[in-house]
């Protein structure tokens, strides 16, 4: 994915972040290797009046021309948004499901949980997961793929009761049902999976997809979960196959995003592509424990979100580039998208998901030769 280039965003830095040392090839470096410089945020105008949307925001891309999408994983679209100066302005929702399916049941949620750019289309990507009570549903399961028209906007918005006419679905079931490493994360019935791929629930380690990102012909998938020894999962998926007819094959990638003081695994939270190979976003695999409450009387004592940024390198392992603290009143970062892309900077909107609102955030995060 391509930034924006965003000159009047230079000025609105709002997180500065040392480069680590070079990269190991085996384990992820400490934390003594990043070090935060500067912090401060920007603000949403006009605010998001919906709170399962404000609260769960988990997904967000931007295009060259400046239209940008952002998901909230409770709703049944996604959101158009600009930047304008220090403050992010949301704008009308692009509906991905109807309102009821095929059968009549009422369709609540995309569980959308990424969103990517490239070459004239956006691809946003539903979790492919249960829900927290183990159910499976079938709005969660899907990879979309929507033009943007060459002046900007989209052909069709779709609305409360029908999805976007632009949209194309499909979905990753049979990829992640015939995964040899989800083997033990998954349900079955009769020797067989249950319809629609089910998993456990994300704090049973199902598999749950929370990132996407696109480089040429290839999407990069990666799970939250599960995490095991060898650390996070990470599908490479040919374009051409998912969205030609022909039935996709993956490439799994299994990289070491190191874990929480608790021991914690730590999953993929968001992907972006950059001129070098990805940016992960990474955080807790598991639920944070207790959730926090919206005036933080409630202190995180288990997975505590304090999430950090690496880049990988095709055939290396990831390098930790910054690491973000614990600044989030609680609150997990979960989409990250590039604005622009400099010799010497990346520079970075990052959004989160939870109950205390956390601003959007923007980073700039220095490059160092590795």
């Amino acid at each position: 994915m391509r930034g924006i280039t965003t000159g009047s965003l230079v000025g609105i830095i709002v997180l500065c972040i040392a480069a680590c040392s070079p990269e190991s090839q085996s384990a992820a470096p400490t934390q003594n290797d990043v070090e935060p410089v500067k912090l401060t945020i920007l603000k949403i105008s006009p605010e998001l009046s919906d709170g399962d949307e404000r609260t769960n925001l988990s997904g967000a891309a931007c295009a060259p021309s400046g239209q940008c999408l952002l998901a909230g994983d409770e709703k049944r679209f996604v959101r158009l948004f600009r930047l304008a100066g220090d403050t992010l302005v949301p704008g009308e929702p692009l509906f991905l499901l109807p309102d009821k399916d095929a059968d009549g049941k009422e369709m609540k949620e995309a569980d959308t949980e990424g969103i990517a750019y490239s070459d004239g289309y956006f691809y946003i990507v539903g979790s492919h997961s249960n829900s927290k009570k183990a159910k499976v549903q079938q709005s969660r399961h899907f990879v979309a793929r929507i033009p943007l028209r060459p002046a900007g906007g989209f052909e069709d918005l779709g609305s409360a009761g029908k999805p976007s006419g632009g949209l194309v679905m499909k979905n990753l079931d049979h990829l992640i049902n015939a995964e040899p490493a989800f083997q033990p994360y998954l349900k079955h019935a009769a020797g067989e999976l249950k319809s629609g791929g089910a998993g456990f629930t994300e704090d049973q380690h199902g598999p749950n997809i929370e990132g996407v990102a696109v480089t040429g012909d290839t999407m990069w998938v990666g799970f939250r979960g599960p995490v095991d020894s060898g650390g996070a999962f990470l599908y490479e998926i040919k374009l051409s196959q998912l969205f030609g007819g022909v039935p996709p094959t993956r490439i799994l990638h299994q990289l070491q995003l190191g874990s929480t003081p608790d021991g914690i695994g730590q999953g993929v939270r968001d992907l972006a592509a950059v001129r070098d190979g990805l940016l992960i976003l990474a955080g807790p695999e598991m639920r944070s424990d207790p959730d926090p409450t919206p005036d933080q009387s409630v202190q995180c004592q288990r997975a505590c979100p304090q999430p950090e940024l690496f880049l990988w390198k095709m055939g290396q392992q990831p390098r930790r580039i910054a690491d973000l603290g614990n600044r989030f009143k609680g609150d997990s970062p979960e989409a990250i998208v590039v604005l622009e892309e400099t010799n010497d900077v990346y520079r970075i909107l990052l959004l989160s998901d939870g109950m205390a609102r956390s601003e959007p955030v923007l980073l700039e995060v220095r490059k160092r030769a590795s």
